[in-house]
């Protein structure tokens, strides 16, 4: 297996996003292009063989703090190290570029990212309780 993460596009982004279960309704390349517009951005595609498999996105909130925003891998590439591969890649780049702390959110329901999150060295710094139990948010963050 030949694991490659390196810089991608918003269209990658989106036709990987549309294959992840998880994502109930992917946001279009309008919205990643809003969001990206302006700020310092990181879009990572990780590549098994050559096929995207995986991503990663997020942006600066300031001059310190990166917010990790969406990521995701298909179901085929899970348990073959591809999202620790993609946070490593993240967290470096982001140590060069002279950040301090990855922030991200998830949700109560998805557990599979907590879990890799809390493994990954990140710390909840916040919940969003929300009507439904399993929609509650959850803000977490890492020294990087």
């Amino acid at each position: 297996m030949n694991l490659v993460i390196s810089l991608g596009t918003v269209d990658e982004m989106v036709t990987l996003s549309r294959a992840i279960p998880e994502f109930e309704s992917p946001y279009d390349a309008a919205e990643y292009h809003k969001r990206l517009k302006g700020v310092f951005s990181l879009v990572l595609i990780a590549r098994i063989n050559q096929h995207p498999v995986g991503f990663k996105a997020g942006y600066a909130l300031n001059h310190a703090v990166f917010y990790s925003w969406m990521g995701g891998v298909v179901e085929g590439a899970r348990k073959k190290g591809v999202a620790k591969a993609l946070a490593a890649f993240q967290q470096k780049t982001l140590k060069e570029k002279g950040y301090t702390t990855v922030r991200t959110k998830t949700r109560a329901k998805h557990q599979a990212m907590l879990n890799f999150l809390l493994e990954d060295g990140f710390v909840v710094v916040k919940e969003m309780k929300k009507e439904k139990p399993e929609e509650k948010r959850i803000i977490l963050e890492k020294q990087v």
